[in-house]
């Protein structure tokens, strides 16, 4: 295997992949009938994301949402957003998730890495994250990628309204400078696409 590829056998070239920043519905309707296990919560977000149906209760200063490609099939969805009262170097992952076919074949690390270029870009320097607090696969995902588990909600934002996240969910960072390898060749990442 070669940083060209996603797996052991070769069976993904980087070069098929690409990552476009998009809120047309379109891109997502097909990510809505594999990606179950977000249920409704994930269809009302990209809709919100795309501009359709109730408008959040407060502004959101940035907020972009992108969808992964394999040969102009849409596989997987990430985002990067900040809530207003955030401090200026925190982002947050966005809705995160790839289809089941592409998955444990190194696709979700190398979205998780464009990701992380692309909050490197807008001038963060961490990304927060969080997942059920019972969902030992993410929480294992994302610990094996370089993120560090920071603890439940209500125990790291002990005086938030939990407009974003549940009080029970699990909180992650992955800081986004210390390390240069967000930009080395052994931080793989997937094309990002002209929009």
């Amino acid at each position: 295997m070669t940083w060209e590829t996603l797996s052991e056998n070769g069976e993904y070239k980087v070069s098929d992949f690409k990552v476009l920043q998009t809120a047309d519905i379109q891109h997502f309707l097909p990510l809505f009938k594999e990606l179950t296990e977000f249920n409704e919560r994930f269809l009302l977000s990209m809709l919100r994301w795309c501009g359709y149906g109730r408008k959040r209760n407060r502004e959101v200063p940035v907020w972009s949402v992108y969808v992964a490609f394999h040969l102009n099939k849409p596989i997987g969805v990430t985002g990067v957003y900040c809530e207003q009262e955030d401090p200026s170097e925190r982002c947050w992952l966005g809705w995160f998730g790839i289809i089941p076919d592409y998955r444990r074949k190194r696709v979700g690390s190398y979205l998780f890495n464009t990701t992380c270029k692309i909050s490197r870009s807008k001038g963060f320097s961490s990304l927060y994250i969080y997942t059920g607090g019972s969902n030992e696969k993410a929480i294992s995902f994302y610990e094996s990628i370089g993120c560090n588990k920071l603890g439940f909600g209500y125990e790291v934002f002990p005086n938030s309204c939990f407009d974003n996240f549940s009080k029970s969910n699990m909180i992650l960072a992955f800081d986004l400078t210390s390390t240069d390898k967000v930009n080395s060749k052994s931080f793989p990442l997937l094309p990002l696409a002209d929009s």
